[in-house]
């Protein structure tokens, strides 16, 4: 994997994340089931690359 690809596949995860921890108020409790799984997926995904495909970066990358 392209250090490009997975540097953007962080930002991509990160600002996800974000997206949905922001409009996490809305009152509806079916929509925050399905806001809670999406994040669970996405946390859990960013997990799998960190611990597969992390240590495959450079080390000056690794640091961010």
């Amino acid at each position: 994997m392209s250090h490009t690809y997975l540097l953007d596949l962080y930002k991509i995860l990160a600002e996800r994340k974000k997206h949905i921890q922001d409009t996490a108020s809305e009152a509806s409790p079916a929509a925050q089931l399905y806001r809670q799984g999406r994040l669970d997926a996405l946390t859990d995904f960013s997990a799998f690359l960190r611990r597969g495909y992390h240590s495959k970066l450079p080390r000056r990358l690794q640091k961010n």
